[in-house]
């Protein structure tokens, strides 16, 4: 990431109190930016087999008919409960 380049020149041109304590803070904005909107998957079957992968990132991975496989990749908690419900209401709008 670029957090340490950010660092790098605050503490270059602030002195090494100011450039740390906002490197400090941008990583904890940072943090706050990644717990809250974490990475999310659809998932479908591979043909001929009983592996699932990423629809978007496999073509060839089709949805099971009725059922939608949704993989969160965090867990579930006052940051990202919005955004966790946000993706799956969007996602039911496509398919009604």
């Amino acid at each position: 990431s670029y957090l340490w380049i950010f660092t790098f020149l605050c503490t270059i041109f602030l002195g090494v109190q100011a450039g740390l304590g906002l490197g400090m803070v941008m990583s904890l904005l940072w943090l706050v930016r990644q717990t809250s909107r974490p990475w999310f998957a659809f998932l479908g079957r591979l043909p001929n087999t009983t592996v699932y992968r990423n629809m978007k990132r496999y073509k060839d991975a089709g949805q099971v008919p009725g059922v939608l496989i949704f993989r969160f990749d965090s867990a579930i908690h006052f940051a990202n409960k919005t955004f966790f419900r946000d993706v799956l209401m969007a996602k039911e709008r496509v398919f009604k």
